[in-house]
């Protein structure tokens, strides 16, 4: 097969993905059959690739515009209605949980802490979350402080920005372990992401 045949075929399967989530199913460390849940999943990137790959996909967000186009995106598959610091199951349900661009969004830390159990929450023994967030780190002297951990960044935006310290302590908090070790990309100047990941033990 010609390169850029196999580039086609990638670029048709895999289009849209994040390429860190990617990066995690190449490497083996997510394998379907895998119950995911993507919370926040906006408008299904990620759905639709993990459910062709055989993930068994579950996907929420609160805006309803973002579900009426995850449902285009990944036909099939449960789409929700729900807040990240209420979600609608009872008891530990999947292997992996995907925080995709979300966090971020709390006003406060305490909105951010819950967000951050209620995902831990669902998650069976030995299950992996995957967020990426944005963080402080990188961005010292571009972010302008705001009020409860909230900064205004360069490129217009508002956002709750932790800091790598503060996700190491918090995956000891959680009794967790890291997956692979924390990452970040500063996109710009503009802001500084963190890839997440980590193992319930």
């Amino acid at each position: 097969m010609q390169p850029e045949n196999i580039l086609n075929i990638a670029r048709k399967s895999l289009a849209g993905m994040d390429i860190y989530l990617l990066d995690l199913v190449l490497s083996g460390k997510l394998i379907p059959p895998m119950r995911v849940l993507d919370a926040g999943c906006g408008a299904g990137r990620n759905l639709a690739v993990l459910g062709s790959l055989g993930f068994d996909v579950v996907g929420l967000d609160r805006s309803a515009q973002a579900l009426s186009d995850a449902r285009r995106q990944a036909p099939g598959a449960p789409i929700l209605r729900a807040r990240l610091d209420a979600l609608p199951w009872a008891t530990p349900t999947f292997d992996v949980v995907v925080a995709n661009a979300v966090l971020h969004f709390a006003s406060n830390p305490d909105e951010f802490d819950g967000m951050l159990a209620e995902l831990w929450r669902l998650l069976l023994p030995g299950g992996i979350l995957f967020a990426r967030l944005a963080v402080i780190d990188g961005m010292e002297a571009q972010a302008s402080p705001r009020a409860n951990g909230q900064y205004g960044l360069p490129d217009g935006t508002v956002r709750f920005l932790s800091s790598l310290d503060n996700l190491e302590l918090r995956t000891r908090t959680l009794g967790g372990s890291l997956v692979i070790p924390l990452k970040t990309a500063l996109v710009h100047r503009q802001r500084s992401m963190a890839t997440w990941c980590l193992r319930k033990e």
